[in-house]
């Protein structure tokens, strides 16, 4: 498998070649990694008080279900009081591209503050 073929596997296994073809040069390495290693103070305060949603991608290969789990029960065990609310939807890493109806219905029920999943 070359280069190209396990990228989108790994991030787009979902989309179309057209899709992915239009959007595969926005992924590149240019970003900085010093941003990932400065230290963040998430307090129950601060960031826990606000409402969160997380869209669990259960095709994602680049961040695998079992990962997205354990970002939800970090994010849980600081705010046990305020949960996020977790939609699984049937798709790769870019939901946004691969399902944008679905996405868009669920960010909308979000805000709408309309129950739009917790499982």
């Amino acid at each position: 498998m070359n280069q190209h073929a396990k990228v989108k596997k790994a991030f787009a296994a979902d989309l179309d070649e057209t899709t992915w073809s239009a959007v595969r040069h926005f992924m590149t390495p240019d970003t900085p990694i010093q941003p990932f290693g400065i230290p963040l103070a998430h307090t129950p305060e601060g960031w826990g008080s606000k409402r969160r949603l997380y869209v669990r991608c259960t095709e994602d290969f680049a961040v695998r279900p079992a990962l997205q789990d354990f970002f939800i029960e970090e994010a849980d065990a600081l705010t046990p009081g305020n949960p996020t609310t977790v939609v699984s939807l049937p798709s790769g890493h870019m939901p946004f591209l691969s399902c944008t109806a679905e996405v868009a219905e669920v960010l909308a029920q979000f805000a709408a503050g309309e129950v739009c999943g917790s499982e």
